[in-house]
């Protein structure tokens, strides 16, 4: 049986008042932090509704209840490339590798990301690069989506690249 949280004081005002107001989406998880373990759930299942670790629920929780600043320095400090050198990276991947589009696009696109990637840096590559780098680069196309959410995320690259290419076959015969 999990103790009974913490007492927040006027948190939980400040939590009201941020979710009434606030329209960045990691700072209403910060303030349901707060507010779901005063509700009766526990932190497991906090962090179940809002979609992260319990770890980082109490860690957050606490921080907001001793009005602390939470950690702003993001994730990128050991990043391989910038944001726009990734989607380039990506892009020209996607465009030199025209053939290997079928059945198994996303499996390939990883294992092309992960050899170009080792080519450039000559270190390992992990998993959880390939979905960062991936999510990054669909959030730049369509807000809010990442890699595995997007259902028929395929077919839509693959109509978006045919798309590309004919409009560049277009350009240059419009040229000639």
């Amino acid at each position: 049986m999990p103790r009974p949280p913490k007492d927040a004081g006027d948190a939980a005002v400040r939590a009201r008042h941020v979710i009434a107001t606030s329209t960045d989406i990691e700072q209403v998880k910060v303030a349901q932090s707060v507010l779901l373990p005063l509700l009766g759930l526990d932190l497991a299942q906090t962090a179940e509704v809002i979609g992260k670790d319990r770890y980082w629920v109490s860690r957050v929780r606490n921080r907001f209840i001793r009005g602390e600043p939470l950690s702003t320095h993001g994730g990128r400090r050991n990043a391989y490339f910038s944001v726009t050198q990734e989607r380039e990276l990506i892009e020209s991947v996607v465009s030199e590798n025209e053939i290997y589009w079928g059945s198994h696009f996303q499996l390939t696109l990883r294992k092309l990301l992960t050899r170009r990637i080792y080519a450039e840096t000559k270190m390992p590559v992990v998993e959880s690069t390939i979905t960062d780098m991936l999510d990054r680069y669909t959030q730049h196309y369509v807000k809010g989506a990442t890699w595995g959410s997007l259902e028929n995320l395929q077919g839509t690259l693959i109509r978006l690249a045919r798309a590309n290419h004919e409009q560049r076959t277009a350009t240059r015969k419009l040229e000639e």
